[in-house]
Parts: structure tokens; C-alpha cells; sequence
């Protein structure tokens, strides 16, 4: 995760949002494309719901908290991983609710994070070792955290230590460190991607493509799904 130069430039969206508006745009039908997706919801759904607000009590602040509960990510995970086991489910949806909430700590224009690139830059880097650190595999960079003694300061961060400590029972070392690459990939094309929106800079098509197969987080979810 390379530190980025970031130059600000006049903000195109703006008359691209009015051009766009001015035509009809209609979306094909993708129900064939779903014919085989299972329709189940995992029976563990009540008890997931159950551990995941008090996960989120735990972590977020009030309103925070109640917007996410509202959300019934747990629901989701429940179509999602219609047959996986109790313990399974728990782990998966703690992470990917992680992810998107951790996004947003960058993601969101009013952020501090958002406009200042070498506070985001540190709070990726300290993210990414300590997931390394939570999964048991942490490198030279990692060391310097020294996490035994250091532990971050961010309870966002903090709270990968159960996700990594699951998957530690489960996932051998080449399942592990293909994650560790996946979520790699996934803080660096969002450090691209926050750089180009600070300038204001609109990407071209493959640009556009070649970060947000990243940010979107698809490879990692695939990589747990192991």
C-alpha cells in the first residue's frame, strides 16, 4: 500500500450527474441468472441475530448501532450461508459486517480519514498487520506493531481478534494467506480509489474497473468462503 500523490482538480460529477439524469436507463432481468441461488434462510438465524447486536452494541456508538440493527445484517448472512453451521455463520458475518463498517470509517466524505490521505495510509497499514496478527501469520512489518504489548487503540480494529482467532480452527496456512492477500488487494485499491476521489479526477472505464473489483471486497468474501 504505496503512499499516493494527490493533486485537486475542478470535480466532474457534478455535470456528469445532470447528463445522466437527463436519459432513461433499464436493467435487464437477472432472475434467470439466479435460477439456482438457494432460497433458504439458515436456521441459526434467531441466535445470529441475537450475538450479532450485541456485537454491535459492543463496538458502535448508539445511533451508529441502532442504524446497523435496523439493517438485520444477520438476515443477510442468513440467506447468504443458508447451510453453514452455527459457529460458521457467526464468523463470516462478523466479518463482513467489519469490512463495511470499517469502509466507512474512510469511505464517507465528513471522515477525517476521508480528506487526510497519510492518516487513512496508518490507519490501513495498522489494520492490515493486525489482521495478519489476529490470523497468526504476521511478518517483519507486522513485529514492528509489536501488537503483544501495543494493542490498538481503535476498538474497530481491536475486534478482529475473535474473526482471526476462528479462522485459525478452521483454515489451514494456504487458506489463511490467501485472505491475508485478498484483504492486501482489497486496503490497497481503497487507498487508490480514496486518492482519485480527493483530486476529483473522474476514471476512465478500465480505471474504474481495475479498483473497484477491489473495494468492492468480492475476492475476499470468496476467500472465506474456503
Amino acid at each position: 500500500m504505496a503512499s499516493v500523490a494527490v493533486q485537486p482538480i475542478v470535480n466532474p460529477r457534478p455535470a456528469l450527474k445532470a447528463e445522466l439524469s437527463r436519459n432513461p436507463y433499464y436493467i435487464p432481468n437477472l432472475r434467470p441468472l439466479y435460477k439456482d441461488w438457494p432460497e433458504a434462510v439458515n436456521p441459526n438465524y434467531p441466535e445470529l441475530k441475537e450475538a450479532l447486536a450485541a456485537r454491535i452494541d459492543d463496538l458502535y456508538p448508539p445511533e451508529r448501532a441502532a442504524a446497523l440493527k435496523k439493517g438485520d445484517y444477520a438476515l443477510l448472512s442468513s440467506m447468504w450461508w443458508p447451510r453453514a453451521n452455527a459457529k460458521r455463520l457467526k464468523t463470516v458475518t462478523f466479518w463482513f459486517l467489519w469490512l463495511f463498517t470499517w469502509d466507512d470509517e474512510i469511505d464517507q466524505s465528513t471522515s477525517e480519514l476521508f480528506i487526510n490521505l497519510d492518516h487513512a495510509n496508518a490507519f490501513r497499514r495498522e489494520s492490515f498487520h493486525y489482521a495478519r496478527y489476529s490470523l497468526g501469520v504476521p511478518d517483519e512489518e507486522t513485529h514492528k506493531f509489536n501488537f503483544d504489548v501495543n494493542v490498538p487503540t481503535n476498538k474497530l480494529i481491536r475486534s478482529l481478534d475473535i474473526i482471526g482467532a476462528e479462522l485459525q480452527e478452521v483454515y489451514n496456512k494456504d487458506q489463511i494467506m490467501c485472505f491475508v492477500e485478498e484483504i492486501d488487494y482489497y486496503m490497497d485499491c481503497q487507498q487508490r480509489e480514496q486518492a482519485r476521489k480527493l483530486t476529483g479526477a473522474m476514471p476512465l472505464a478500465d480505471v474504474y474497473w481495475e479498483t473497484r473489483m477491489g473495494t468492492s471486497a468480492v475476492t475476499s468474501m470468496l476467500a472465506l468462503n474456503e
